[in-house]
Parts: C-alpha cells; sequence; structure tokens
C-alpha cells in the first residue's frame, strides 16, 4: 500500500493514511504523538535517495527531515536553518528534472525561489524563480503569509518541466 496522505491533528498527532489504489483511503495507521510544534508538513517524495517517501516540515525557523523508514519515520533531522523569512513552502518532487527531490518557497518579500536537493538529505543551492510574485494577479486573492504555494509540475517530452499555479 502506497502512502495517500500525511495528516497532523490538532492534538498533534500524525496519521498516515494508505490509498487503496483506486482514488479511496485502505486504512490509517498512528505514527507518533508530539508534532503540534510543526507549523507545516510536506512530502517531497524520496527526498534522501533510499527508495522511501520522506516528509519536511517546519519548526520554528527550521526546515526538518523526517526520513522514511520501515513503519514510520527516523529521528528529525536539521535540514536548514533561518528560514523565517519564508511564508509558504511546498515540494512538488523533482522540479528541475534532475531526477531529486526540491522544495519551493515564498519569501514575505514576495520571491519564489527554488531550493535543489541533492538526493542525499541535502538542499545546495537556491535560485530565484519569480521576484515579482507579489504583483501577480493571483497574489491579490491571498493576503495570508502562510498560505501555502500550490503547484502541479508536468514533466514533457522534451524532459523539461512546466510549473503551472
Amino acid at each position: 500500500m502506497a502512502i495517500f496522505l500525511a495528516v497532523i491533528t490538532r492534538a498533534g498527532n500524525l496519521w498516515l493514511y494508505y490509498g487503496d489504489g483506486k482514488f479511496g483511503r485502505a486504512s490509517r495507521k498512528l505514527i507518533s504523538g508530539g508534532w503540534q510544534d510543526h507549523s507545516w508538513l510536506r512530502g517531497p517524495g524520496d527526498f534522501n535517495g533510499d527508495g522511501r517517501p520522506d516528509l519536511i516540515s517546519l519548526v520554528g525557523d527550521h526546515l526538518l527531515l523526517h526520513k522514511g523508514i520501515k513503519g514510520g519515520f527516523a529521528t528529525r533531522v536539521t535540514l536548514a536553518s533561518g528560514w523565517s523569512d519564508i511564508s509558504s513552502i511546498t515540494s512538488v518532487g523533482d522540479f528541475d528534472g534532475d531526477h531529486r527531490a526540491d522544495v519551493i518557497a515564498r519569501t514575505k518579500d514576495g520571491r519564489l525561489v527554488l531550493y535543489k536537493g541533492n538526493g542525499r538529505a541535502i538542499l545546495t543551492r537556491s535560485t530565484t524563480l519569480c521576484r515579482l510574485l507579489c504583483r501577480h494577479p493571483l497574489r491579490r486573492l491571498n493576503t495570508d503569509l502562510s498560505a501555502s504555494v500550490a503547484a502541479i509540475a508536468t514533466r514533457r517530452t522534451d524532459k523539461s518541466v512546466r510549473m503551472s499555479w
């Protein structure tokens, strides 16, 4: 069974919901408690190259990696710190076509930034994708800086990636 959804409840419990392969839910599993200090949670896919799905989360200004292991997740490790300037984050898996999971973030001043993953649980250099996000017409619909950046990445036949938001 593949993981369909990871959820942190208000009580701070991390639940994994498994898909049934038919667009439905087969079962769920309580992983652990103590997640109430995580301000958000994302599933970047296999971020460290071990073939298992991982999770990333934010606690304070620390970006954390939770490596997938059999039956749950290993103890969290810090990927980066100093992320207090980030208002939203998402991970769409491999954004830049190098077959490694990446992270995309929106800064409080409106820049959209790509943080490249190296496939070994390390974020490498960042690239500003857009400096004018705050002037984008869709930005006016959502002034809450805690809202998530939503993206759909599709691989094209020429191996480039097209981004839609």
